[in-house]
């Protein structure tokens, strides 16, 4: 017998199927009804339940199991509600005791004898198994989406095995540029695998892809109505629809960067500082006629091999400033033709790493320069004179009020507070000069 609390005063009507017979068993089922057709279809969920109720089968030493009825009956069968809570306290202290064994009373609770249970672990036993199938089977199907979502990711980046691009350790990696119609940008990669025209890189569309190019040289051409025009360099045929430049990777190393982002009359924004000069020679009319770009940033690039930087950023019309101060500059002779000719937003230049020990040519270096105001000369920078028969020459262009307010035609020192002539302002003495006595307090 089952007690249900932990007095004997309050034991509830048993019904012992041992002495009863089959006509016991007919007063069980039929007083309850409703748990007799429900309980076969739920038997699994409510073991969950809490085992408010302890019915027991009791053949030959069988176990039982807890649900909790007056819960589920209560609330899910409504046409027995009221019959369910007549019967609510036998029901729920039924033992079907046919040839069961009897049980002891621990801590508030009745717990069968050794081996009364093994129908209630057998039934938790094959519901665990059933859940762990259920989760192995749910796991595998996850992997399978993550794979395929992976390979969906790899194609958005070009390529389905890597989704960055970047391949394996082993593998050969080649710089490559691509441009996209979708914001008119040239960009500069070094990876394992090179994106295809038409392909989604980087979440844009490739329009054009471009490879070789560490080892090319090339030079402005001439076009039916413009001598210089365009040039051979790769992307040339896009010069014009080109708003951005960004080097995003490391690793490219060219030879050359010679008219690279020439002609590129549209370009605004460029970012080349991953860029790897250290063994360029070669730097003229690199960004001729980049005539949107406002300022340029190029001061983590070695200059040290670069011997030519000839018309480097002529007809710059918007450029505004120019970051050159870490450079070391060891120009060729003539080298320096026209850096910074007809620059006429150009405001300042920091100068002090220009090495003019070699240099007997700078001609039109600074011409057309009126809004420069100041310059930041080395201890190794010297004037170049050189007579074209036009009158041009390398020295700083006389500084104008038309332009600089305060400007009366001369350069003043910084160290010093002197006013000097473009031609008078000293060889080889590291200093600054600013384009109006009015600047030197700033």
């Amino acid at each position: 017998m089952v007690e249900s609390s932990c007095t004997s005063e309050a034991r509830p009507r048993t019904v012992n199927l041992r002495k009863a017979g089959n006509a016991g068993t007919d007063e069980l089922i039929a007083r309850c009804q409703p748990c007799y057709f429900f309980l076969p279809s739920l038997s699994v969920p409510l073991i969950f339940l809490p085992p408010a109720v302890h019915v027991q089968d009791g053949t030959d030493g069988a176990g039982g199991f807890g649900v909790s009825l007056s819960t589920v009956l209560a609330k899910r069968i409504s046409g027995y509600e009221r019959e369910f809570h007549h019967h609510r306290k036998e029901i729920a202290h039924v033992i079907i005791a046919q040839n069961y064994p009897p049980t002891k009373k621990r801590s508030c609770r009745t717990y069968p004898e050794s081996g009364a249970g093994t129908v209630e672990y057998v039934i938790v036993l094959i519901v665990a198994v059933a859940i762990g199938a259920g989760l192995l089977g749910f796991g595998t199907k996850i992997a399978q989406q993550v794979n395929e979502t992976g390979d969906t990711i790899g194609g958005w980046f070009g390529s389905g095995e890597d989704v960055f691009g970047a391949g394996s350790a082993d593998q050969a990696e080649t710089a490559f540029a691509v441009y996209s119609a979708d914001d008119n940008s040239l960009d500069f990669y070094k990876r394992a695998e090179v994106p295809e025209v038409g392909d989604k890189f980087e979440f844009k569309t490739v329009t054009e892809v471009y490879t070789g190019f560490e080892t090319g040289t090339y030079t402005l051409v001439e076009t039916p109505t413009d001598r210089y025009g365009s040039s051979n360099a790769p992307w040339a045929a896009h010069q014009s629809q080109i708003e951005t430049v960004t080097v995003v990777d490391t690793g490219i190393a060219p030879e050359s960067v010679s008219v690279w982002f020439a002609n590129m009359t549209n370009l605004k924004t460029v970012d080349v500082a991953k860029i790897d000069t250290s063994e360029c020679r070669q730097m003229f009319d690199a960004f001729f006629r980049a005539r949107k770009l406002k300022s340029l940033d190029l001061s983590s690039w070695d200059v040290s091999k670069t011997w030519n930087f000839n018309c480097m950023f002529q007809e710059c019309h918007s450029l505004e400033s120019i970051n050159m101060k870490d450079w070391s500059v060891h120009a060729s002779r003539s080298g320096m033709f026209g850096m910074f000719f007809d620059c006429p937003s150009l405001q300042s230049l920091d100068l002090s790493g220009f090495d003019f020990t070699s240099v007997v040519s700078a001609n039109k270096m600074f011409g057309n320069c009126q809004s420069l105001s100041k310059v930041s000369l080395g201890s190794n920078w010297k004037w170049v004179i050189y007579d074209d028969g036009e009158g041009t020459n390398s020295y700083l262009p006389a500084p104008s009020s038309k332009y600089i307010s305060g400007a009366d035609g001369k350069w003043y020192s910084i160290s010093t507070g002197k006013g000097y002539a473009p031609q008078d302002i000293p060889n080889n003495t590291a200093d600054t000069y600013v384009a109006s006595k009015s600047l030197l307090s700033k």
